[in-house]
């Protein structure tokens, strides 16, 4: 297998055929990084009738393709030069937790098969030289946790809305039944005080009437006088 030539720009070219010559029968995208043109070109080869491929022969090009596009699965070599496929997949795990990851390598090392699987959270571990059905296998099944994932993200999120809408309205509600009850307070309230004042406002006049009487002489009570008399 011969590395990936790039362009003037230093940037690989697009997979042959990236976009597959027949129709697809799936529109979720994987994600296949790899220096090596043959093995992108295999991989492209097994998948394309089934799925968007986009072929990236370093994981510089595939943290642009992540920003770019919606990705749904991630095949990954693990000897490439600059960042290694481990180390990738480890980063990708914290910025996209839902997309599967897959990690291909020609060694078939215990100790990092356990690495890929604990520290890296990788889906699939696949070994070269693979069997077709195999790597076919793999990503599908890959899909489909993808799937059930972002199934049950989005229906967390729903839940959590209709959760957040349910609350907001009880508060509105206990606040249209504590309504009534204050009005009904503040109007007592508030005709207690026009007594209370009506009362002392009477109780002023009487006051100030006979004072005047005494003073000036004045009865301005005279039925009273006489009832009290007989």
């Amino acid at each position: 297998m011969t590395p990936v030539p790039a362009n003037d720009d230093g940037r690989v070219p697009p997979c042959p055929g990236e976009r597959g010559s027949g129709p697809i029968r799936n529109q979720k995208t994987v994600l296949v990084i790899d220096d090596e043109r043959d093995m992108l070109n295999l991989i492209r080869d097994i998948l394309r009738f089934q799925y968007q491929v986009v072929c990236v022969n370093n994981t510089q090009e595939a943290d642009a393709v992540l920003r770019a596009r919606p990705v749904h699965a991630i095949l990954c070599d693990h000897m490439m030069p600059g960042e290694n496929g481990l180390s990738f997949l480890l980063r990708i795990r914290q910025s996209h937790p839902l997309i599967p990851r897959l990690l291909i390598t020609g060694y078939a090392r215990p100790d990092m098969m356990l690495d890929a699987i604990n520290q890296s959270g990788v889906f699939r571990y696949i070994v070269k030289p693979f069997r077709v059905e195999e790597l076919q296998n793999a990503v599908d099944d890959a899909l489909r946790t993808y799937e059930s994932a972002d199934r049950h993200a989005r229906l967390g999120k729903e839940n959590a809305d209709l959760r957040s809408s349910l609350s907001k309205l009880m508060s509105r509600s206990a606040s249209f039944r504590e309504s009534p009850s204050k009005i009904l307070a503040f109007s007592a309230v508030g005709l207690l005080g026009v007594l209370f004042g009506a009362l002392l406002l009477g109780l002023l006049v009487f006051v100030l009437l006979y004072a005047l009487k005494s003073a000036l002489g004045i009865d301005f009570f005279p039925n009273w006088s006489h009832s009290g008399m007989h």
